[in-house]
C-alpha cells in the first residue's frame, strides 16, 4: 500500500490552471522533493492533500483510503496521518451568492500573491482574485511580490461570482464615485458582451 497516491488532480484559480491532471505516487519509505517555480503549484498540491484548497477534480488517496475527511496532522516519516471528520464543515462557497453580489465593494486584505495576481480574503474561507492585468502600474513583468504584501488592505469590488468553481473575480476599487459606477456597470452588463468596464471612461461619459 502506498502511503500517498494521487490521480488526476486538477486545480484552476480563474483563468489559470496550476494543477493539471496531476498523478503522483509516493511508496513506502520514498523521500520526494517537488521543485519547481513560484506559482507552478507546489503549495496548491500541499493544500489540496490537507484539504485546505479543494481540487476541481482528481482523486487523493492516504494509505489507500480517498480523503473524505480534513488532515488534521501528517507525520510522513512515520507514514502517519491523522484526519477529523468533524472539521470538514459545511462550505461557505454553497450559500456564497447569498452574501456577495456582483458590483459589491469590499474592503479586504491580501491572503497570497501569485504571479497572475493577488487572492483577497472576503471572509473566512472565502479568497477573490484580482488578475494582474486588472492592477494599476504593473505589467507582465512585474515582480508582484515585491509590491504587495500578505496582510495588506485592499478595497475590492467584485467582477465576478462562480460559486459552482469556487471563484470570485475582484477589480480594485478606487474612489467613491468609481465604485458607484462600476456597481451599476456590473449589475446590468454580462461579461458576455465582451466590454471591459473602465472607471475613468465612465466618468469621461458624463
Amino acid at each position: 500500500m502506498n502511503p500517498i497516491e494521487i490521480k488526476g488532480l486538477c486545480k484552476s484559480f480563474g483563468s489559470t490552471q496550476v494543477l493539471k491532471n496531476l498523478d503522483l505516487t509516493i511508496r513506502p519509505h520514498e523521500v520526494v522533493a517537488l521543485i519547481g517555480e513560484s506559482g507552478c503549484g507546489k503549495t496548491t498540491l500541499f493544500r489540496s492533500m490537507e484539504m485546505l484548497e479543494i481540487p476541481d477534480s482528481g482523486k487523493i488517496f492516504i494509505n489507500g483510503q480517498e480523503i473524505t475527511a480534513k488532515v488534521i496532522n501528517a507525520d510522513w516519516d512515520r507514514e502517519r496521518v491523522s484526519v477529523s471528520m468533524k472539521a470538514l464543515i459545511k462550505s461557505p462557497w454553497e450559500t456564497v451568492a447569498e452574501r456577495f453580489s456582483k458590483g459589491q465593494k469590499i474592503d479586504g486584505k491580501i491572503s497570497r500573491v501569485a504571479d497572475f495576481g493577488v487572492f483577497i480574503n472576503l471572509e473566512s474561507g472565502i479568497d477573490g482574485l484580482v488578475h494582474i492585468s486588472a492592477l494599476e502600474n504593473v505589467d507582465r513583468n512585474t515582480n508582484l511580490k515585491k509590491k504587495f504584501s500578505v496582510g495588506q488592505e485592499m478595497s475590492v469590488v467584485i467582477k465576478e461570482i462562480d460559486a459552482t468553481n469556487r471563484r470570485i473575480s475582484l477589480v480594485p476599487s478606487t474612489s467613491t464615485e468609481q465604485d458607484e459606477n462600476a456597481s451599476d456597470y456590473f449589475s446590468t452588463h454580462n461579461d458576455d458582451d465582451g466590454d471591459t468596464y473602465n472607471p475613468f471612461a465612465a466618468l469621461l461619459k458624463k
